[in-house]
């Protein structure tokens, strides 16, 4: 294990370096994501972006962002492929766990592909554990979908709230899910205030029953950088729930986006339906999202 490295804060002069050990992350022919974030992880001034450089240059990456309520995601976790295996991950993440306890996080978290068993085997080490499972799935727009529904969904205000909230309560997405739902690639608690907050941007489409109860609703946001359409959350009674989907695919189409993305719980019981209705699994892997909390 290697010690003559030294965990600091990321500097623009960095960039060159820690994008040509990231080029082929995922492969040859597969790039990453870091370069379309670099500069968004440079900026942020509430999170922390961190280098670890060994004789002066840049070795690996690791970035902790503040979600908020307490909340922190930890991501980007980078390596140059020729130091993997020597501690520099390990020190990594320890500090990023650091900073983000520094930072008045009471709970991290991050995701790993399933067949990760080395950053899994990190996690437990370092006192994380795993609290849920997800799927990546994507659909094609269809702006011919939305013209096919019998009735259009609401875009809901604030004073549904409360209906929300109890519709929130009797989820089966988010019991499979554990509280948690996908912003982009990145996962986090369904409190009261970010509902409310959704709400105020309009991101919630629902079918409202004629007892005020909630049919279906979905979260659509629309995470940075994305020409794609985001089903962040999608619940309801099945036939409303297929209706909802596909009014998506048709709102997606007419908006011109490139496709539909969404994170789907592994034993959320909507799951085959909505693989009969075109959203399908892309990747064979899952989506292991760990959990550490603090006192």
């Amino acid at each position: 294990m290697r010690s003559d490295f030294r965990i600091r804060p990321a500097r623009p002069q960095d960039k060159e370096a820690v994008l040509e050990f990231t080029r082929h992350t995922w492969g040859e022919e597969n790039g990453d994501y870091i370069p379309e974030v670099w500069d968004a992880w440079l900026a942020d001034r509430q999170g922390r972006f961190l280098v670890a450089e060994l004789e002066g240059r840049p070795v690996g990456i690791g970035k902790v962002t503040l979600q908020g309520e307490g909340e922190c995601w930890l991501e980007g976790l980078r390596v140059a492929p020729q130091y993997r295996g020597s501690g520099i991950a390990h020190t990594l993440q320890l500090e990023a766990t650091k900073v983000a306890r520094e930072l008045g996080a009471h709970i991290v978290r991050f995701a790993t592909a399933s067949w990760n068993e080395a950053v899994q085997h990190m996690a437990q080490e370092d006192g994380f554990s795993r609290v849920a499972r997800f799927a990546y799935y994507e659909a094609a727009p269809d702006p011919d979908q939305a013209g096919r529904r019998a009735r259009e969904p609401f875009v809901l205000e604030e004073r549904v709230l409360p209906a929300l909230r109890r519709a929130s309560h009797e989820s089966q997405y988010l019991l499979a899910s554990q509280g948690l739902y996908a912003i982009g690639w990145s996962w986090r608690a369904l409190s009261v205030e970010r509902l409310r907050q959704h709400l105020k941007k309009g991101e919630i489409l629902a079918y409202i029953g004629p007892g005020g109860g909630v049919d279906a609703w979905a979260i659509l946001t629309s995470p940075w950088g994305s020409s794609a359409a985001w089903v962040s959350f999608l619940d309801g009674a099945p036939a409303a729930v297929e209706e909802l989907s596909q009014i998506v695919r048709g709102r997606a189409g007419r908006a011109a986006a490139k496709e539909v993305q969404a994170m789907f719980p592994i034993d959320w019981e909507h799951l085959p339906l909505l693989e009969e209705l075109g959203y399908q699994r892309e990747m064979d892997a899952e989506l292991w999202v760990f959990e550490q909390r603090f006192a």
